[in-house]
């Protein structure tokens, strides 16, 4: 017998559809929504699209009515990032190749600032400061530039990976900045001296999106090769978990209590415990594909996301108070090959046993009685569970 940490409740029951609230489109044209944001009180969504021409909008958080639009120049591309400060008195995007648009929001009406052609080549994040005075991009020259916010003036440039950065977020109590790059780093940054605080050089991968717990205390970094790692923040900066995920990832975003972390993902939006990695639910709008961006509501589990079929759904998360203990289970089944595209077999299984497969949201897709091979070339990519009658389990990922 061996432990493991598992779910009091039967895992397909865990792994249920969640409640949308609103569905609503991010442009006119159903192009994709790349970036979501909330509000510092929860009441507002911001959302920006695909090109072109992209569109900024805001809408009503409770009831999903379109509160305002932006639609931008032909020359503006896609805006991969859009950010509310903390004081909801401004909100910024940036596009692709680095053109920035900021915007007073203190009226009813929000007002372009200005719209500048940064300096980075291109721009895939963007973060306010913890006093909404200034703005930090990555850039894809390599550098992180902050900006203030009034004045659109050059702060600090940033200077020390050796590659393409495409992930900068500003911790919440504005103490640092985190970058992530496709040279396979992570930095902590001073945002006062411009200096390197740390550099996390054991990644080795390039890194897509980086993101501070609202504690202070934790780094998650989503790395290209499909794979989510959470760090201390401070002293020894120890890598806390390991999240092998079985979908291309794209952002990530961790709950206002920081107990559970949201990932946007090709298989839509994924939820997981902080403190022990377990997925819990796995979710998605119809026909909505790719989840591209999400963000949790400031002070609920409420859930917001955007999806490469123009999706902007709000989600009121279920199930989320179920209890993580240690139990005593047996031995997670063997299955080879895993991942798997044709097949599976059971290993040392001579006697012919029930074997279920299972997938995210619970639903039964397959049965069979057998102490041999199991056809699975019928079955999405996806990752499932495979139950057998004495109880064990294991979680298996098809691709094809």
């Amino acid at each position: 017998m061996r432990k493991f940490l598992w779910l009091t409740a039967l895992l397909p029951a865990v792994l249920n559809a969640q409640s949308v609230v609103w569905n609503q489109k991010s442009h006119s044209d159903y192009r994709a929504t790349y970036s979501v944001s909330y509000s510092a009180d929860g009441s507002r969504v911001l959302s920006s699209s695909q090109c072109t021409e992209s569109q900024i909008r805001i809408w009503d958080a409770t009831t999903g009515q379109l509160k305002w639009v932006y639609e931008v120049d032909p020359g503006t591309l896609c805006l991969h990032a859009a950010k509310f400060s903390s004081n909801t008195n401004y909100f910024a995007t940036v596009d692709e190749v680095g053109k920035l648009l900021v915007f007073d929001n203190t009226k009813k009406i929000p007002r372009l600032l200005y719209d500048l052609n940064t300096e980075g080549r291109g721009s895939f994040s963007i973060d306010f400061s913890a006093d909404n005075q200034q703005m930090v991009l990555d850039g894809l020259d390599g550098n992180i530039r902050i900006y203030d916010v009034d004045s659109a003036y050059v702060y600090k440039t940033l200077i020390g990976h050796k590659a393409q950065v495409k992930a900068v977020d500003w911790s919440p109590n504005g103490a640092f900045i985190v970058s992530g790059s496709n040279d396979g780093t992570m930095k902590i940054w001073n945002p006062a001296t411009g200096q390197t605080t740390y550099t996390f050089t054991e990644i080795r991968q390039p890194i897509v999106h980086v993101k501070v717990s609202n504690d202070n205390n934790k780094i998650i970094a989503i790395l290209e090769t499909m794979q989510l790692k959470v760090y201390d923040a401070s002293g020894y900066y120890m890598n806390r978990l390991n999240i092998d995920v079985p979908y291309d990832i794209h952002q990530v975003d961790i709950s206002f209590d920081n107990k559970y972390l949201a990932v946007a993902s090709a298989g839509g939006a994924l939820l997981y415990e902080t403190k022990t990695g377990q997925l819990i639910s796995r979710f998605n709008v119809p026909d909505g594909g790719t989840t591209y961006s999400l963000a949790f509501h400031p002070h609920s589990y409420d859930l917001v996301t955007g999806s490469e079929n123009g999706d902007v759904a709000y989600w009121r998360l279920n199930n989320l108070n179920t209890s993580v203990t240690e139990a005593e289970l047996p031995e997670l089944v063997r299955i080879y090959p895993n991942p798997a595209n044709t097949y599976i077999q059971l290993a040392n299984n001579a006697a012919t046993q029930q074997v279920t497969i299972i997938n995210l949201t619970g639903q039964v897709v397959m049965q069979t009685n057998t102490n041999n091979t199991i056809d699975v070339s019928e079955l999405t990519n996806g990752l499932y569970y495979v139950k057998v009658n004495n109880g064990q389990w294991q979680t298996l990922s098809i691709e094809h």
